[in-house]
């Protein structure tokens, strides 16, 4: 919170920060149109995971919704090397402190935490980088096809999308 502080002027901004516990967030039942989570939940376990999903419903408006990210368990198996190497190069240790989801997962995940009609979508990964090295148009037109199934199984990261029932 403090480098979100300190990057944006507030006085224009018109925002306000709130520190709280995601477990309880300190909102009213169906206070929000949209909630937005990011590079947050696959710092906690699957029943952590699920409480913070329901929390996250709890906010949201009915009809509201709910964009959220979570790590791919399949591409860390396809990528299993180059994810060591990274972790050790990037951050000096041999398993991050990440807990993956499944395509299958993260869609439960939603559904039994009272969201309708959940969507996922793939994103990102590593091995954009060499194709790339080709072409960024032929990146780009890559990186796009982790929406689907099957190419989604390569993404590193996968952006969830639910409504508030």
């Amino acid at each position: 919170m403090l480098q979100a502080r300190t990057s944006i002027d507030l006085k224009k901004a018109n925002t306000t920060f709130i520190q709280a516990s995601a477990f309880r967030l300190p909102f009213a039942d169906s206070s929000f149109d949209l909630l937005i989570s990011t590079r947050f939940l696959h710092l906690f376990g699957s029943a952590d995971q699920h409480a913070l999903a329901r929390e996250f419903r709890r906010v949201l408006k009915p009809g509201g919704t709910l964009l959220d990210d979570v790590d791919n368990l399949v591409s860390r198996w396809i990528y299993v090397i180059p994810h060591f190497i990274y972790n050790v190069v990037r951050y000096r240790r041999v398993a991050p402190d990440s807990n993956y989801n499944s395509p299958g997962q993260a869609l439960r995940l939603l559904n039994q935490s009272g969201f309708s009609s959940p969507e996922i979508y793939g994103i990102g990964g590593w091995h954009l980088y060499f194709v790339k090295l080709l072409s960024t148009r032929l990146a780009y037109r890559f990186g796009l096809l982790h929406r689907y199934a099957p190419f989604r199984l390569l993404a590193e990261q996968f952006v969830l999308v639910g409504k508030a029932s």
